[in-house]
């Protein structure tokens, strides 16, 4: 399943409702600042593994620092998420977080947040969540 639409236009709440997986939300109100694949597996144990996948033109070192990076959640609690998600954010270098005034990094990146949730009630079902940035002007 793939859902499309403009900046605040309500797709990372209908993925919400139909993943049980909710989006940590930032201090602008925006939650999908990349595309984010979500994938649910039904496995006898609940755990969330997050990782980046670089955009396909990223330099060598970006591929190497994405392909490092690599979490794996046993705490499924939204507090632990919400940390990861800021180190994703530093990460991809985008503002957010300490960075948020910092105007020199972009707000919206094209690299892929990938989050796998297993738990032993999950659907198999993939999920894919697109935001391409209104522009004003």
């Amino acid at each position: 399943m793939v859902v499309v639409g403009g900046q605040s236009s309500g797709k990372s709440s209908l993925l919400e409702r139909i993943t049980g997986f909710f989006f940590p939300r930032g201090s602008q109100g925006l939650c999908t600042r990349y595309v984010t694949q979500i994938t649910l597996r039904r496995h006898p144990s609940e755990m969330i593994v997050v990782s980046i996948t670089p955009l396909s033109t990223a330099s060598p070192a970006t591929r190497l620092k994405f392909r490092d990076f690599h979490q794996l959640l046993l705490d499924t609690k939204p507090k632990t998420l919400e940390r990861v998600i800021e180190e994703i954010n530093a990460a991809i270098e985008i503002r957010s977080g300490n960075s948020k005034e910092d105007m020199s990094l972009p707000v919206f990146s094209n690299h892929i947040l990938n989050i796998k949730i297993s738990g032993p009630d999950n659907p198999h079902l993939t999920a894919i969540d697109v935001c391409f940035p209104v522009s004003r002007g």
